[in-house]
């Protein structure tokens, strides 16, 4: 009993260092707005529709979902743009909120922090976040010199820098900005006029991103350039390794290889080319994939059904989710 207790105070610890972190992180900038805390309640409790399936994280129709690297927290933003986050632990909404502009962006970083991506009336985007437990939601930055189709297209934190890197631009042209520990918003140069995906490696500064032509690059320091692979497509990042799918001529995966330390290896040949989004690497490594309404699990070589009239199907933070015209649900990776 006295070692579990020195667990439970060491992380404790730990994820109040970090808030006090952020927090003086952000108090640095300028531009700064404070939402009182909303009153916690109860909400629907969270359902297992079916064993080794999925479960169900939300009785009505969601925009935007997103959940913390501990999977403790989830995130979700409704038509009207109410923000609601939601301790899967205690089913108690600990956090909600609503924006009169739309909430076009959600991503957790670590577990602690929310980053959210607004786009204004007259098309700025505005970047803000909230602390969990402290439920205050901050402006950290307001893009006014972007094109009228910009959106926020992915947010990354790098764990080794505890820097934060936010991907802006439409389907033409991106511009990567770089938000350091002292607060500062920069715009990252850059070669290429369009990249996605791009991804960070645990305990080094090295980001991983793709160009237009289906190339991924490996950046060392915002520096030196190296690529990685052709006709290919970044899956996951977990610790200091990356997954990768190489192409077929439709633009779909057909087989994933990892890279780390410099040494590539092929880890899965799939049976049938799927969509990259729709293909979920957990933290573990196990590989699963969504194709035809079917989730598979090529660990334990079993599939499962997913709801039918899914209009949404992506994955997020090592989870998949899948949306549906009046729910949200949550694919398990583990058997249960």
């Amino acid at each position: 009993m006295k070692y579990f207790l020195r667990i439970i105070i060491i992380i404790t610890i730990l994820e109040a260092g970090v808030y006090g972190y952020y927090n003086h992180m952000l108090n640095s900038n300028n531009a700064m707005a404070t939402t009182a805390p909303a009153k916690a309640k109860e909400v629907k409790e969270v359902k297992k529709v079916k064993p080794n399936s999925y479960t169900q994280l939300a009785n009505e129709k969601v925009k935007l979902i997103s959940i913390s690297e501990n999977q403790k927290f989830v995130a979700s933003v409704d038509e009207n743009n109410k923000l609601q986050i939601t301790d899967l632990d205690s089913n108690q909404e600990v956090y909600s909120s609503t924006e009169k502009s739309d909430i076009v962006y959600l991503k957790f970083i670590r577990s602690d922090s929310l980053f959210i991506g607004i786009k204004t009336e007259n098309k700025d985007l505005v970047l803000k976040t909230i602390q969990i437990g402290a439920n205050r939601e901050r402006t950290i930055k307001t893009f006014t010199d972007v094109s009228p189709t910009s959106t926020f297209k992915s947010i990354t934190y790098s764990p080794f820098t505890n820097d934060v890197y936010i991907l802006i631009g439409n389907d033409v042209n991106t511009k990567m900005y770089h938000f350091d520990t002292n607060g500062q918003m920069t715009a990252l140069p850059s070669q290429f006029s369009y990249i996605e995906n791009p991804m960070m490696l645990a305990s080094k500064n090295v980001l991983f991103f793709e160009d237009k032509h289906n190339n991924i690059w490996m950046s060392q320091d915002n520096k030196s350039l190296k690529k990685i692979a052709e006709n290919a497509t970044l899956l996951a990042v977990n610790d200091d390794t990356i997954y990768y799918g190489s192409l077929d001529q439709d633009g779909k995966v057909v087989s994933i290889h990892e890279y780390k330390n410099g040494e590539k290896q092929d880890i899965y040949q799939l049976p049938t080319p799927v969509l990259g989004s729709r293909i979920l690497i957990n933290k573990d490594g196990n590989v699963f994939y969504e194709k035809n309404y079917t989730f598979y699990d090529t660990n334990l070589n079993k599939s499962y059904p997913i709801p039918k009239d899914a209009s949404s199907v992506f994955v997020e933070n090592h989870k998949m989710f899948v949306l549906t015209p009046d729910k949200a649900y949550i694919m398990n990776d583990a058997e249960k």
